[in-house]
C-alpha cells in the first residue's frame, strides 16, 4: 500500500513538473509577443536601437528566445512527451521558432538600416528631400529674375 501511494504520488509529481513546463512556455510565448510588439512600436523611433541594435525588448526577446528552447529541449526529454507521442508537436514548435527568431532579427536589422530622423537611411532621405527643396526654390528664383529681367 505505501509503495502505491509512493509510486502515485511519483507519477503526479512527474506530471506536475511537466504542466507547469508547458505552463512556462506559454507564458515565455505570451511575453515574447508582449516585447515584440514594444520593439516595433518603440524601436522604430528609438535613437539608441538604430545606432545599436539593443533596447530592452531586443534584449528582452533574446533572454525569451533562450527560455524557449530550454524548455522545449526540457519537454522534449520528458518521459511524458514519449509517452503522449508529442515528439513531433515539440520538434515542429522548435522549428517554427527558429524560422520565428531569425525573422525578428531580419527585422531587427531592417529596421536599423532604415533608422528614422536624421539616422541612416530615413535621415539620408531627408537630407536629399531637402537638397531637392532648396534647388527647386533655385528654380523659382530663377524663374523670377528671369521674368524681371525681360520686363
Amino acid at each position: 500500500m505505501l509503495l502505491t501511494v509512493f509510486r502515485l504520488f511519483t507519477v503526479l509529481n512527474n506530471l506536475d513538473s511537466y504542466v507547469g513546463k508547458v505552463a512556462e512556455l506559454k507564458n515565455h510565448v505570451h511575453r515574447l509577443k508582449e516585447n515584440e510588439n514594444k520593439m516595433f512600436l518603440y524601436d522604430t523611433k528609438n535613437e539608441n536601437f538604430i545606432k545599436k541594435g539593443v533596447s530592452k525588448y531586443t534584449s528582452n526577446i533574446d533572454s525569451l528566445q533562450d527560455n524557449l528552447i530550454n524548455d522545449i529541449v526540457y519537454l522534449l526529454e520528458h518521459d511524458l512527451t514519449d509517452k503522449y507521442d508529442l515528439t513531433d508537436d515539440f520538434t515542429t514548435l522548435s522549428d517554427g521558432f527558429q524560422i520565428y527568431f531569425s525573422s525578428i532579427a531580419e527585422v531587427k536589422r531592417k529596421i536599423q538600416k532604415r533608422g528614422f530622423g536624421n539616422l541612416n537611411l530615413a535621415g539620408e532621405l531627408d537630407k536629399q528631400i531637402q537638397s531637392l527643396k532648396v534647388k527647386s526654390l533655385m528654380s523659382e528664383y530663377e524663374v523670377v529674375i528671369n521674368e524681371i529681367s525681360n520686363l
